[in-house]
């Protein structure tokens, strides 16, 4: 099943297929033969019998394993979890909308989820993007709601200021992390993470990031985990990619991510929490071959992916450096 696809899917299922039909006509063959060597009519009876059984079982073993085949396919489209070390702990995917996958944990006790948002950590609607998740956050909330989460913001995240912008807008450093907690409408805790600079370029509701300032930021996530959802259900989007004007494609992210929470649960003594789950927007993960990649690093790393995060880092450093290098920055 490591290589499973449409394609090899429907080759898999067609060998099974063919594979059953020559079983019954080589049981078929026997009974023919046996019949015209014993003429007897309780042996041609017995002879039935005895084929009808094992006809019967071995379609029964076919389908079953033909159905088995689908169904870990189907699954796989919808989510993947694997155990990692002692710590328990799982590391795993659920394919959907954002708050499709957020509405499948509601009855989860502890729930977390992490939404990225400006360094400015200006929440208004015409200073957002209409389509992002952090946008889609604030209608959820009240007026009176959203009123006490900004006047807790500023007196929370006062000393995460490293200067203030042309309209008087303080700016917050990179990972600048502010937790709202679940409210009447909302069940679950937010993790608001400061990731992005506002971008004029093409008017407001536009942002734009960097690989170093996106790395900065989740390596600050991470490090602060412990001592916040050690006991919860993480659930993470692909936060800073090119749809919200990241340079980092959604592989690279899924694959940071999951490298940088197996890191540094190998690394703290209290464990980063309970589950992580990786939201795939399920329109960006069409093909199961893309899947399966995303899979498949989850396996290494909860089986021996030691220096796997070093690796990945350095690789998503290496291509901005040499991007770098070609445009002469």
């Amino acid at each position: 099943m490591k290589n499973l696809n449409e394609e090899n899917m429907l080759v898999q299922v067609f060998k099974r297929v063919f594979d059953l039909l020559g079983r019954i006509s080589l049981i078929y063959a026997i009974y023919i033969l046996l019949t015209k060597m014993f003429t007897g009519p309780y042996l041609i009876f017995l002879f039935k019998v005895i084929g009808s059984i094992a006809a019967g079982l071995i379609v029964v073993y076919y389908s079953y394993t033909i159905f088995d085949i689908v169904g870990k396919f189907c699954k796989l489209k919808k989510s993947y979890f694997k155990e990692f070390l002692d710590k328990k702990v799982t590391i795993g995917y659920e394919v959907g909308s954002f708050w499709d996958v957020v509405d499948r944990y509601k009855d989860e006790d502890d729930l977390a989820i992490v939404v990225g948002v400006n360094n400015r950590f200006c929440l208004d609607q015409d200073y957002l993007s209409k389509n992002s998740l952090i946008s889609d956050y604030m209608r959820k909330l009240s007026d009176t709601e959203k009123e006490v989460l900004n006047q807790d913001l500023k007196s929370k995240m006062y000393g995460d200021i490293i200067g203030y912008d042309e309209m008087k807008k303080p700016i917050y450093r990179n990972g600048a992390l502010y937790v709202s907690h679940p409210t009447e409408n909302i069940h679950f805790e937010t993790a608001l993470l400061a990731m992005c600079e506002p971008s004029y370029i093409n008017g407001s509701g536009k942002f734009t990031s960097t690989r170093e300032g996106l790395i900065e930021s989740f390596e600050i996530l991470f490090e602060q985990m412990p001592n916040i959802f050690t006991n919860s259900t993480l659930i993470i989007p692909l936060i800073g990619t090119k749809s919200s004007g990241s340079p980092l494609s959604q592989e690279e992210v899924a694959k940071f991510l999951i490298s940088a929470f197996a890191n540094y649960s190998r690394i703290k003594q209290h464990r980063q929490a309970r589950r992580l789950v990786i939201s795939l927007y399920d329109k960006d993960f069409e093909k199961m071959e893309d899947l399966l990649k995303i899979k498949k690093h989850i396996d290494m790393e909860c089986e021996m992916g030691a220096f796997s995060y070093s690796k990945i880092k350095s690789e998503i450093e290496g291509t901005y450096s040499l991007y770098k290098e070609k445009v002469g920055v």
